[in-house]
């Protein structure tokens, strides 16, 4: 997105602990849940993925829950897994993007839920016609709604560029 200060990283749906870890070495690193001075000097955290990777976006977020850590935006798109299918209290905005191909339909996940409806505001299980289990990927909807939200948690830009000011992105 061309924001010196937004950190971004891609992993596999099978080495999801990979990118729990890469998540985990941007917050201190002592046991137990993190104070709330600590939690607002972290970074603002967003997880999606695809296929296999929205079973993983769920399992990282319940893994940074296990921590105290909130997440702004769980994505779940074509997910397919066994475990998907509540999203932790952690997290407090979440969606569904869902087709119904014939991957959609034999092992697809449709039906999201939040664990508390209080705490998670859940946007939509939705539907995407027209478009497959690759395909989904490319929805406009999609992308406007993780880069709104990236955008709308950006403080205004600082007055240099320079990378250095950002210890998070690494």
């Amino acid at each position: 997105m061309g924001y010196a200060d937004v950190c971004s990283k891609t992993y596999v749906p099978y080495s999801w602990m990979r990118g729990d870890r890469w998540v985990m070495k941007h917050f201190p690193r002592h046991s137990g849940k993190l104070s709330r001075s600590e939690l607002e000097n972290a970074p603002k955290v967003i997880i999606y993925g695809h296929s296999l990777g929205g079973w993983a976006t769920l399992t990282v977020a319940r893994k940074l829950e296990q921590r105290g850590i909130p997440v702004e935006l769980t994505v779940q798109i074509a997910s397919v897994g066994i475990t998907d299918h509540t999203v932790p209290r952690n997290v407090k905005t979440a969606a569904n993007f869902y087709t119904n191909d014939i991957v959609g339909n034999l092992i697809g996940t449709k039906h999201v839920h939040v664990r508390d409806k209080n705490a998670t505001q859940f946007l939509e299980n939705k539907n995407v016609p027209h478009t497959s289990h690759l395909s989904i990927t490319r929805d406009h909807e999609i992308a406007e709604l993780i880069i709104g939200t990236v955008r709308s948690l950006r403080e205004p830009p600082p007055a240099t560029t320079d990378t250095a000011l950002y210890p998070y992105c690494y």
